[in-house]
């Protein structure tokens, strides 16, 4: 058997990508690619990695801004068409511009009533 990725990295790049980055393991000999797959709601996105050539890592677009994505990568082996254990992490594109509210402060009978809304 050969040995699974020691990791994965995933960096928000935009609004809509993130970047995964798969961490080899110590003997990376028998591997010929890594696979990294992203779930994308019910759906999956995957790329394939030569394990000879850097970086590992791959670019995955089309995603919504400010949303989690797990990612799961796995040691590719051609000869025996297998993959091995995987390993999982997870990353958040980049919020859609800035976080802003409104406040509200209206001051009637001695009181002070505030309202806070995030706009929509």
């Amino acid at each position: 058997m050969f040995a699974a990725p020691k990791g994965v990295n995933v960096v928000a790049v935009s609004t809509s990508s993130i970047k995964a980055t798969v961490q080899p393991p110590d003997d990376s000999s028998h591997i010929d690619q890594y696979k990294i797959t992203v779930k994308v709601n019910d759906k999956t996105k995957s790329c394939v990695v030569d394990a000879k050539t850097e970086p590992l890592e791959c670019t995955f677009d089309g995603l919504s801004a400010g949303t989690k994505y797990t990612v799961v990568a796995c040691s590719w082996n051609a000869a025996g068409q297998i993959c091995s254990d995987s390993v999982e992490s997870f990353g958040w594109t980049k919020p859609n511009g800035r976080f802003t509210f409104s406040f509200l402060f209206v001051v009637w009978n001695d009181t002070v009533h505030t309202r806070l809304t995030k706009p929509s």
